[in-house]
């Protein structure tokens, strides 16, 4: 299918926080970490920072920071899990973490044990990383991309820490190319970067850049933009996120127990992307990041598709890309629709939004059979919608995926 077509071309206003350095809030005053159904904490426990906390199949779940178990609760924001509240026990400082392997001779198959024992997690689909690699090897020809692609408007929480955490990505990439005996490696950027001073160069650390153009969401396009340069190789897409993770768990046995974000709006004193401890609650890294006035809407999860956070408590989570704080509280009108067709027009994935709300509402199952599935989740029929219909959460709740989790409701 040809994506280029479709979507539309969108105001990206990535800055100031493209260009910012990348700043670090990895030692929170407190911490949620979800439990398993069985016990595994009682309180005045203390846990260790980057040590197994517990395991949950044959996967360690780790805690990001040295604290005491506080107390151990269903909280407001998710009343189906229990978790444990981890609460700081030492000075927040910046640890000296020490070099333990080289990753010029390191081993393949030891490239991915390490993403498994540090639990690295591919933060574009939720998948560990280790699985992922499993499955790419074969004797296929295999084209390895670093995927940086922040397509939509504010959002720059892997372009960011790519342009200055290039060492580390570019290390991680050559790492899982070497994983997978891959013949290429690549990097992939959103071109579409709007009155930003950031360049986009040809390579980075030697590494080829891909540069995306075209209209939003180009997410979809990355296939057929790499096909077009590596022609019959086969693509395996890697966050360029997660490789700057599996770079520190090859090179420096790190876990994987941050997210970066990217932290902006007008209620937001100095936005910009943040690494952030998994399990923060996003009330503390707004007030980290400083508000300039009193927010009435929290976007999380991209300003297209994503879903309005309700509970400043809820913690920063796999899924997770920013938070987007606005004074203003940025809700419309909701008009009856008017048939226009422009939804349809839209769509990069040729489905017919305009039907499978009229079917949908109707309770008609016909909707079946409009090829929902193929849904790229990019917002786009809602956006466009003169009637102010939010089109897309129609679609995503017969589909069942991707809804707003406890905490959160639709933009």
């Amino acid at each position: 299918m040809e994506f280029r077509k479709k979507g539309v071309f969108l105001d990206q206003a990535k800055e100031p926080a493209l260009s910012r350095p990348i700043a670090h809030y990895v030692f929170p005053k407190m911490v949620y970490l979800r439990l398993p159904q069985r016990a595994v904490f009682q309180r005045g426990d203390q846990v260790r920072i980057d040590e197994p906390a517990f395991t949950v199949g044959n996967q360690a779940v780790f805690s990001p920071i040295d604290a005491e178990v506080e107390d151990i609760l269903t909280p407001s924001f998710d009343n189906e899990h229990t978790y444990a509240v981890l609460r700081n026990t030492v000075t927040p400082t910046q640890r000296q973490i020490m070099k333990k392997n080289d990753e010029e001779t390191v081993e393949p198959e030891r490239i991915i044990a390490y993403a498994k024992k540090c639990s690295v997690v591919d933060d574009l689909d939720g998948e560990f990383l280790y699985r992922k690699l499993e499955q790419a090897q074969d004797k296929r020809k295999l084209v390895v991309v670093g995927n940086a692609i922040d397509d939509q408007p504010m959002i720059s929480n892997h372009m960011g820490p790519l342009f200055k955490l290039t060492a580390e990505a570019a290390g991680g990439l050559r790492l899982a190319q070497k994983a997978l005996g891959a013949a290429e490696i690549c990097f992939a950027i959103y071109g579409e970067i709007g009155s930003s001073d950031q360049r986009i160069p040809k390579e980075l650390e030697k590494i080829p850049v891909v540069r995306m153009k075209g209209r939003y969401p180009a997410r979809p396009r990355l296939e057929q933009e790499i096909g077009k340069k590596y022609p019959g190789m086969r693509v395996v897409s890697i966050s360029s996120n997660t490789l700057i993770h599996l770079y520190r768990a090859v090179v420096y046995e790190k876990p994987h127990s941050s997210l970066f974000l990217t932290v902006a709006g007008d209620a937001i004193a100095n936005p910009g992307n943040v690494e952030v401890a998994l399990g923060t609650p996003v009330g503390e890294v707004l007030r980290f990041c400083g508000l300039a006035r009193e927010p009435h809407r929290l976007i999380t999860r991209g300003t297209m598709a994503g879903y309005r956070l309700t509970d400043t408590q809820t913690p920063v989570s796999f899924g997770m890309n920013c938070l987007i704080a606005d004074a203003k509280d940025g809700r419309r009108t909701h008009y009856e629709c008017i048939g226009c067709g422009r939804c349809v027009k839209a769509c990069p994935a040729g489905i017919n939004p305009y039907l499978a709300y009229r079917y949908i509402t109707g309770k008609n199952q016909r909707y079946q059979q409009l090829g929902l599935e193929r849904c790229t989740k990019c917002g786009l029929c809602s956006y466009i919608c003169p009637s102010n219909i939010d089109v897309a959460s129609y679609i995503q709740t017969v589909l069942g995926e991707d809804l707003p989790q406890k905490g959160e409701e639709s933009v």
